[in-house]
């Protein structure tokens, strides 16, 4: 469909800005701690954090049901993955010990037939454990490919990957910015056919990432999202249309050596990339809807904004 670009004079974007701080960096490597964390036996009542080995049988009204039971299960109090009041029903407890929680199912429950049923577990605890943080060390680093065991490049590292991650998030936070402010400001009668077809190729995807099974999925699911593509590779479309936006190859350049950066062998992808035209593709794509941002950032009022590392990072962070 024929459109005349609308204005965003007057329109205002927020950029974050923002950089790993060495409190972030202690906070990432004790995550990694966390994540090679080893658990030893103790003989003091169980805590908070602590990892219990116990075998439980669960009953409704006076009856056992699939999956309300278990031997020899391991279950860290605090993770929060037993219903409400199992982990902190067994705070207190020694290996040996024995108790009885009359608890509650969620009314929002995964099973339905367990939705907001009240429910007796009779719990036996066979083993305490707490956890064990390795030592930041050489054998350390080594798990992490740093073959020489080299704490400063090990930290180096982890640095250069945060700061890293903290550019993708903070792109990506202007970039949902700019192109929602492009489909607010241009309201297009979007052809029918186009949805139909973004539709069945968002179908198409989510099969080929879920195995390549063939189910089939409702359109509805798609919908919105469908209208947004369609709609934003019109727009994007006509930017660089009526701008006459060239894709930057030294940007595309750019982009390829920084993702072939992460992998061991940079200039074999690198090869792979520049090998063929359409290996290229998708990154030129990007690169084009980048300088779009950048026309966008240009036409509109960019207030900065300071954030911190963990706000930016956060699951929900970055769009």
């Amino acid at each position: 469909p024929h459109f005349e670009l609308a204005a965003l004079e007057g329109k205002t974007l927020k950029r974050p800005v923002s950089k790993v701080k060495d409190e972030d960096l202690d906070a990432m490597v004790k995550r990694l701690r966390e994540q090679r964390k080893t658990w030893s036996p103790v003989e003091r009542p169980a805590e908070i954090g602590d990892q219990l080995t116990i075998t439980f049988a669960g009953t409704i009204d006076g009856q056992s049901f699939d999956g309300g039971s278990g031997e020899d299960a391991k279950i860290e109090l605090g993770s929060g993955r037993m219903i409400p009041g199992f982990e902190d029903g067994l705070i207190g407890l020694k290996a040996g010990d024995e108790r009885r929680l009359e608890l509650q199912f969620p009314d929002d429950y995964h099973a339905e037939h367990l939705k907001g049923k009240p429910v007796v577990f009779d719990v036996r605890v066979g083993e305490v454990a707490e956890a064990v943080l390795p030592e930041v060390d050489s054998e350390f680093a080594k798990q992490f490919g740093v073959e020489d065991g080299d704490l400063d490049k090990f930290l180096a590292d982890v640095r250069q990957n945060m700061e890293r991650e903290l550019k993708e998030r903070v792109e990506a936070r202007v970039k949902n910015q700019a192109m929602d402010l492009l489909l607010e400001v241009n309201q297009i009668d979007l052809p029918g056919v186009l949805i139909t077809q973004e539709i069945k190729a968002l179908k198409d995807q989510m099969r080929q990432n879920m195995g390549g099974g063939k189910f089939e999925l409702p359109d509805e699911l798609f919908q919105d999202q469908a209208r947004r593509r369609v709609a934003l590779g019109l727009i994007i479309a006509e930017v660089v249309k009526a701008n006459d936006i060239k894709v930057d190859q030294d940007r595309v350049r750019e982009a390829v050596e920084e993702m072939a950066s992460t992998y061991e062998q940079p200039q074999e992808v690198i090869d792979y990339y520049y090998s063929k035209k359409e290996h290229l593709a998708s990154v030129e794509s990007l690169t084009l809807e980048n300088q779009v941002v950048d026309w966008v950032m240009d036409q509109v009022t960019v207030e900065d904004e300071a954030a911190t590392f963990a706000e930016l990072t956060a699951p929900a962070a970055g769009g």
